[in-house]
């Protein structure tokens, strides 16, 4: 008895001691954590501002100055070496450069930077995950921003190869092949896996996060490869409708970027979806206070079901977790992709 009373103290006493402990062990964890934030950070502006000093150094005049005469005496040989060689050097100095949208670069060196933080784990910080279903952090704003870059990136690149005398017939063809690519590349990236043996239809997941770019690549090169004009520089000036010529030039795309919304406002809120009521946009599950089990998603998770089938979407969504979710909802289904289509069409405007 005696024994057991003191091994019970002896118990007692190590989970007061450990307690504290953890407490304090946690503390560390995420005050480690912060340091190792705060020191990423500070690497980046510190790169940010080498880069811009750098940038600014050698645009001054001395600095220029400098950089020639170090050419002169250290690669004399090499720049002078035949007369005919330093005509095409001259020749190919003259040149216009491509220059490239630094904004949109920058842009999409962020997303790139804020995606490899999300897809592994982002140190365990709330705002670089999903949330289960309300709200928004920055790891949802990731694929919006991915979308919106390609829309400028078709604008800007097909907009170059129109001046350049490419016909619309080869841009419908490089579209329609990258389309395929991007389609085929997700589909196969998707399913596959050494466990899982050889793709098989019956559990392949058809939505995804490539094909969602596919699609909306293909809907926004469609428009403008049928409707872009080749010289808008033209209308900047001198017409009343200059301030709205974004509008004005590009009537057709705008007519079908407002069918298109109109379909997804249709289909979201006045479709009946059996067992749940019209306009339905929550998680199911628990959510709602258990009213709607099985409307995870409302009319975008039905449409998804009906046309592509349970077996291939998404049977793991965010909300499963928190809400108890029993039916699959693909976040990238069918319905959505809509939304996609629009916010890529802002970027192309």
């Amino acid at each position: 008895m005696v024994v057991a009373i003191l091994r019970t103290r002896d118990i007692k006493a190590a989970v007061c001691y450990w307690r504290p402990r953890r407490k304090n062990r946690l503390a560390e964890l995420q005050q480690e954590g912060l340091e190792a934030l705060l020191v990423a950070f500070a690497i980046l502006v510190a790169v940010a501002l080498m880069y811009f000093l750098g940038s600014f150094v050698s645009k001054l005049q001395c600095t220029e100055e400098y950089c020639h005469l170090l050419q002169h005496k250290c690669f004399f040989l090499v720049f002078h070496h035949d007369n005919s060689a330093s005509e095409s050097t001259r020749t190919e100095v003259g040149k216009p450069k491509r220059r490239r949208l630094l904004s949109l670069d920058t842009f999409r060196g962020l997303s790139l930077t804020v995606m490899v933080f999300v897809n592994y784990g982002g140190g365990g910080y709330w705002f670089f995950e999903h949330t289960p279903w309300n709200g928004l952090t920055i790891a949802d704003l990731v694929m919006p921003w991915f979308v919106f870059i390609l829309g400028t990136s078709v604008a800007l690149a097909f907009s170059a190869m129109l001046r350049r005398g490419v016909t619309r017939v080869q841009l419908l063809r490089k579209m329609m092949w990258r389309t395929v690519v991007l389609l085929a590349i997700g589909v196969f990236f998707l399913n596959y896996g050494p466990a899982d043996g050889p793709l098989s239809w019956s559990w392949a997941r058809i939505p995804g996060v490539l094909q969602r770019l596919g699609f909306t690549y293909f809907t926004v090169a469609l428009m403008q490869t049928c409707f872009s004009v080749k010289d808008v520089e033209k209308y900047q000036n001198g017409n009343w409708w200059a301030p709205v010529r974004e509008i004005v030039l590009y009537w057709p795309e705008w007519i079908i970027i407002a069918v298109l919304e109109t379909i997804w406002l249709c289909l979201t809120f006045l479709l009946l979806v059996p067992g749940c009521p019209r306009g339905y946009l929550g998680p199911g599950g628990i959510g709602d206070d258990g009213k709607y089990p099985n409307c995870t998603g409302g009319a975008a998770g039905y449409i998804d079901k009906w046309l592509l089938g349970e077996d291939h979407i998404y049977h793991y969504p965010t909300c499963k977790e928190l809400y108890k979710t029993t039916q699959p909802f693909d976040p990238e289904g069918v319905l959505g992709t809509i939304n996609s289509v629009v916010m890529a069409f802002f970027g192309l405007q």
